[in-house]
């Protein structure tokens, strides 16, 4: 007597339905939609450390385009309203009209593509998204720990350029005379000592809030600005 076949078993996913496989699909997806406060935290740091001669240079673009995806998902699945023009808006939109009118100029230049993207595209679109990402005071200190990491980062890269330790500067590329500009200045991962020196100041602003908020109580609001003043100068 033949006994008949034993009947294959497939995983719950499979055995329910195309569903089942949707859902393992749609997986990375979900995970991108619940951290959209990680993702802009990674993007930011990929912009900042990426570096401009790798093969894989794209690693900010990517980064940026996982950040949109995740956010825009977060809001669609909150119903909330991911594209607001708000007063603050209205001057980045008639700075970019000179922007867009050399695009049309020259369609096909990827250098004003990058140059429009750059100054116009993602700080736009990081502008709005932020309104989305943070909307509780968790997800505001995570970020304002950031700033205050790449404050403390920003500062030692410049101290250590300053008195001549060039062997604590990382990334590497920073030393790398042929790449961006003011290779003689402390210029940091921006490879520009003017957005260096900016970028400082604006973080030292931040760092002085949270020192009056009493967030930090290590450093007083005068000597953390004298302190951030001192990291930006330079000779």
């Amino acid at each position: 007597m033949i006994s008949a076949p034993k009947k294959m078993t497939f995983p719950a996913w499979v055995g329910d339905s195309p569903s089942g496989a949707l859902r393992v699909a749609l997986r990375p997806l979900q995970t991108l939609i619940a951290m959209p406060t990680l993702l802009l935290l990674a993007a930011l740091t990929a912009m900042l450390l990426r570096h401009p001669d790798v093969p894989f240079y794209e690693i900010d673009r990517v980064a940026f385009a996982l950040l949109v995806v995740g956010a825009v998902g977060a809001a669609l699945v909150r119903r909330q309203r991911f594209w607001v023009i708000e007063r603050a808006t209205w001057p980045d939109d008639w700075v970019d009209i000179p922007g867009g009118h050399e695009r049309y100029r020259e369609p096909f230049d990827n250098r004003t593509w990058s140059l429009l993207a750059a100054k116009f595209i993602v700080p736009y679109a990081l502008f709005h998204l932020s309104a989305i990402i943070f909307q509780n005071q968790r997800r505001l200190e995570l970020f304002e720990l950031f700033a205050l990491t790449v404050l403390a980062y920003l500062c030692f890269t410049s101290i250590a350029f300053l008195v001549g330790a060039k062997s604590l500067i990382f990334p590497r590329f920073i030393l790398d005379e042929s790449l961006g500009y003011h290779a003689d200045r402390a210029r940091g991962p921006l490879l520009q000592a003017v957005a260096n020196g900016v970028s400082l100041n604006l973080l030292g602003l931040l760092a002085i809030h949270a020192i009056l908020r009493g967030r930090i109580r290590v450093l007083k609001p005068a000597y953390c600005w004298h302190l951030c003043r001192l990291r930006s100068w330079q000779p």
